[in-house]
């Protein structure tokens, strides 16, 4: 189990990384939606090497925080821009949250329930991270 979870976090490390590069290739000026997007790959990549390589770097109260951001930003996402919203009810999102903050990005269903299947262990990581439990050797 323990290579398992190495592979996912190898794996999303590198999306990280390149997701980056992705970023400033193609991103003239950082808007805030950016620079949370970078923050939250961080964190993603720290937490899961902090639980899988038993390493403590912040107290648990501090994961139990950021896996609550976290499912509830993804669930966000989904209302936002999801193209439910967007197509069927005519949804607009203000001019300056969908250039600053991102939203009214549409994705399709597909996309957004692949992005979350590949999140599902992240979110088991942190949830263990907030009650002080690592990955047993």
């Amino acid at each position: 189990m323990n290579k398992l979870w190495k592979v996912y976090f190898w794996f999303i490390s590198v999306l990280a990384v390149s997701a980056v590069f992705e970023l400033f290739s193609t991103v003239k000026v950082l808007n805030l939606h950016s620079i949370l997007g970078i923050v939250s790959l961080t964190f993603m990549v720290l937490s899961l090497y902090s639980y899988i390589y038993n390493k403590y770097f912040f107290p648990s109260t501090l994961w139990a925080w950021y896996f609550y951001l976290s499912v509830t930003s993804d669930i966000f996402d989904f209302l936002a821009g999801y193209t439910f919203l967007n197509a069927y009810l005519g949804f607009e999102w203000p001019e300056i949250l969908q250039s600053q903050v991102g939203l009214g990005i549409e994705i399709s269903l597909i996309d957004y329930i692949l992005s979350t299947a590949v999140s599902v262990p992240f979110y088991i990581a942190i949830y263990r991270l907030s009650k002080n439990k690592f990955l047993k050797e």
